[in-house]
């Protein structure tokens, strides 16, 4: 709500359907399933260039990460998993993440465990779920986004409630 309300356009992309959908379009947040998301698909890279930031929000997207990689808009990471998803992915993880790539963790917990296991390509800072509805004071951040009227946004993930992706946005606002 506080991303539209800053004038933002941000659009959810999800390789699979799921019951946040029904949530996010009765807030007018456009909605894409597309299972070629999963896989980095060269349809998703030409269309992930119309984003001013995309958010990747989950650590099982490792291919979205590749694929973006090196040389299209800012794109934050937001992990947050813990060893178990960690473990089913961790072949899959690149070892080298462009400079448009910024990772962030959930916590403490989960910072160090991508920082031991990937090392300093893997440095994050840590964002957590927890905003204010109305911030108090505005914070500035390190990404640099091109000055527009507004900034599109793109959320790629499995679009669940348990995720906070909601939250996320609010953080970034």
């Amino acid at each position: 709500k506080l991303t539209m309300r800053a004038g933002n356009v941000p659009v959810a992309i999800s390789s699979s359907d799921g019951p946040m959908r029904a949530m996010l379009t009765d807030l007018g947040v456009s909605v894409i399933v597309d299972e070629g998301v999963k896989s980095g698909s060269s349809l998703f890279e030409h269309f992930a260039r119309n984003f001013d930031l995309v958010i990747v929000n989950t650590l099982v997207n490792t291919e979205v990460i590749r694929c973006l990689s090196g040389e299209l808009c800012p794109v934050v990471w937001w992990i947050h998993e813990g060893i178990e998803a960690l473990k089913s992915v961790e072949k899959r993880v690149p070892r080298k993440l462009g400079a448009n790539i910024h990772a962030f963790s959930a916590s403490e917990y989960s910072q160090r465990l991508i920082l031991d296991k990937f090392g300093d390509a893997y440095r994050s800072e840590i964002l957590r779920c927890a905003v204010e509805e109305e911030p108090q004071s505005k914070k500035t951040n390190d990404l640099t986004i091109e000055n527009k009227s507004c900034t599109v946004f793109m959320l790629v993930g499995a679009l669940e409630n348990r995720k906070g992706q909601d939250i996320l946005l609010r953080a970034i606002d």
